[in-house]
């Protein structure tokens, strides 16, 4: 997925039209359908404040927007080689899957919260305590806060 296939994918999400995604990140109500349009059909590219505002209006983090969506199994290939070199990702296989792990010394202590706040928000959703509209809207809207546990 592209940038624009990206904004389209959330806006369907949150059920809004072009034209109210357009007025509320102050497009206009004349323009802000059409300049959306452009947005999602990749004829235009948003400058970074405005992608701001559509992911603020859209509830995602601008990372959600912006990240690389590789789809090709041979992007995802190289995406994984590039985790190994850099993280210590390492694949095991039985008849049944495959399983990755990360080898916990070879990476930052920021990346290994992030896993841990992950697997902990992913454990509450496996086991029912949080629904699959909340689990997408946290997965989405994840920017690097994690509370802190009082």
């Amino acid at each position: 997925m592209n940038l624009g296939s990206q904004i389209r994918f959330f806006r369907n999400l949150r059920g809004m039209s072009q034209k109210e995604l357009g007025v509320m990140v102050g497009l206009g109500e004349n323009c802000g359908a059409k300049r959306i349009v452009q947005y999602e059909m990749d004829y235009r590219v948003p400058k970074k404040l405005l992608l701001q505002k559509i992911a603020n209006a859209l509830n995602v983090s601008p990372a959600a927007l912006t990240v690389v969506n590789h789809i090709h199994p041979i992007d995802i290939m190289h995406l994984l080689f590039l985790a190994e070199d850099k993280y210590g990702l390492q694949i095991e296989a039985t008849e049944q899957k495959f399983s990755l792990h990360f080898n916990l010394s070879s990476f930052d202590l920021c990346f290994q919260e992030y896993l841990t706040y992950w697997y902990e928000i992913q454990k509450k959703y496996k086991e029912n305590k949080l629904n699959k509209e909340d689990y997408n809207q946290w997965k989405y809207s994840f920017n690097g806060n994690i509370p802190q546990i009082k």
